[in-house]
Parts: structure tokens; sequence; C-alpha cells
């Protein structure tokens, strides 16, 4: 979500299709991760118990969405490391939501509406820190770094927030 609002920037300093190339590699990576997570959730479940699992799997995408967002200021007009950055991505942000689509079915339907709406809610935070830091086609390197920090301390913040709502 928050890569959607550089797409000024990419376009200025790439082109229209490098940011479509980005996000074709996010979004291809769903369906596979679904069926594959659809294939062996209940068989990890079952051999570990799914209170440690849905922590691993939950703790795991955190930290490999964590470090993907650290390390894309540096590379993010690279075509070879955003695609690669942003396919991690794909596989880490499908797998923690069909994890947490699970996690939410188990307690009522109410609690899937609600998550749903979480997942909404960095659009927002993304939309008001582009503004806030004067993130457009001219965005300064500074600029570019505060909007990536500020996206890390939310993903941090998701991590310590799945932590304590499973432990």
């Amino acid at each position: 979500t928050f890569i959607g609002s550089l797409i000024a920037l990419f376009k200025k300093r790439r082109d229209a299709n490098f940011y479509v190339e980005i996000y074709g590699v996010y979004y291809a990576t769903g369906m596979p991760t679904s069926m594959l997570q659809q294939r062996y959730d209940t068989y990890w479940d079952m051999k570990f118990g799914s209170v440690r699992t849905y922590l691993l799997r939950g703790q795991l995408n955190f930290v490999f969405i964590l470090i993907c967002v650290l390390i894309m200021p540096f590379c993010l007009i690279d075509r070879l490391p955003m695609l690669l950055l942003m396919s991690i991505l794909g596989v880490s942000s499908w797998m923690l939501h069909g994890t947490a689509c699970m996690l939410a079915s188990m307690v009522s339907t109410s609690s899937i509406s609600a998550l749903q709406t979480g997942f909404r809610t960095p659009e927002i935070l993304a939309i008001a820190a582009c503004y806030y830091l004067d993130i457009g086609s001219t965005a300064t390197p500074g600029a570019i770094r505060a909007f990536f920090l500020i996206i890390a301390s939310l993903v941090l913040a998701g991590l310590i927030a799945w932590t304590a709502l499973i432990f």
C-alpha cells in the first residue's frame, strides 16, 4: 500500500511501467502463497500447535516486511532489487493476511470486518505521511528515508501487537 503512494516519484525517476512491474510482482505472489498456505497450514498447526505456528508465521512475516521496508529507500528506483523486495513483500503480506483472516474467523464474523478495516488503515497513514513530508515527484532523499522510517515503525508496532495478541 505504501509503495503506491510513491507513483509520482517512480514516474519521474523511472517510468509508469516500473510501477506496474513492481506491483505486478507483488500481486503475482498472492495466489501461489494462498494455495501453499491452504495446503500446508493445517499440517504445521497439527505438528507444532496452532498457537506456536500462528505466532511464528506472524512474527516471521512481519520481520521480512520490516527488513524489506528498511532496505527499500536505498534501492527505490533500481529494477532488480525492487522486484526482489516486492516479491518478498508480496509473499509475506499474503501469508500474514491469510493467517490473520484465519485467526479472526475463529473469533467472530465481526472480527473479520474489523481486520479488513485495519488492513486499509495504512493507506490513510501513507497519504498523511506523503502530505506532511512533501513526497511527490521531487521528494528529497531525506523525506524518502523519513517516509520509510515511519512505515517501518508501523510494521514494528504490528509485530509487537501480533506477538501480544497471540502470546
